[in-house]
């Protein structure tokens, strides 16, 4: 990922190869972040990710997995959404994977918090209950997994979030589900 700092004056053109979200910091200056899993010269770049369970088997399951993933980058896994949303505020994240059942905060109302900022990762939501697809497609999820989940199944929702980057389909109204 390239961050570059420009001043209110300075005149920005956007690469051919990708797009720039611009995030807005204090004082006059900008920070133009390149969302790390655009294609950049025909090489893709990591995708930067996070976990949310709270169950410590499921979550290191996951966990291994996406660490085993070529161009994932793994950031971080967290046991309740408080903390997970406290994570997507600080730091560039492009995709959540979080447990829906979970004590106090479901990865529902997390999904839904998450995509009330402006600049936001895709969420792709897990769960041993069928139903909660709808409840999925309803906040606009990236995708959702039925438990048990699968290394492919996990691997097919990272390739579908480059492929819906590359050709710009983050604003829409499909959910992923995993075969």
């Amino acid at each position: 990922m390239r961050d570059i700092r420009m001043t209110e004056k300075q005149e920005f053109e956007p690469p051919a190869f990708g797009l720039a979200v611009f995030l807005r910091y204090g004082g006059c200056g900008r920070r133009v972040r390149f969302v790390s899993d655009r294609i950049c010269g025909g090489i893709y770049m990591d995708i930067k990710v996070i976990v949310v369970d709270n169950s410590p088997e499921l979550k290191e399951r996951l966990t291994s997995i996406l660490r085993a993933m070529e161009g994932v980058e793994f950031l971080g896994s967290f046991d309740d959404a408080v903390a997970a949303m406290q994570f997507v505020e600080e730091n560039p994240v492009d995709l959540v994977f979080s447990d829906v059942v979970m004590p106090e905060i479901s990865g529902i109302t997390l999904a839904s918090m998450i995509y009330e900022r402006e600049v936001h990762p895709e969420v792709v939501l897990l769960s041993g209950i069928p139903g909660f697809s709808l409840e999925a497609w309803k906040i606009r999820a990236f995708g959702f997994i039925i438990k048990p989940y699968t290394r492919a199944q996990i691997g097919d929702m990272i390739k579908k979030y480059r492929l819906a980057v590359k050709e710009g389909l983050l604003n829409r109204d499909v959910v992923y589900q995993g075969a």
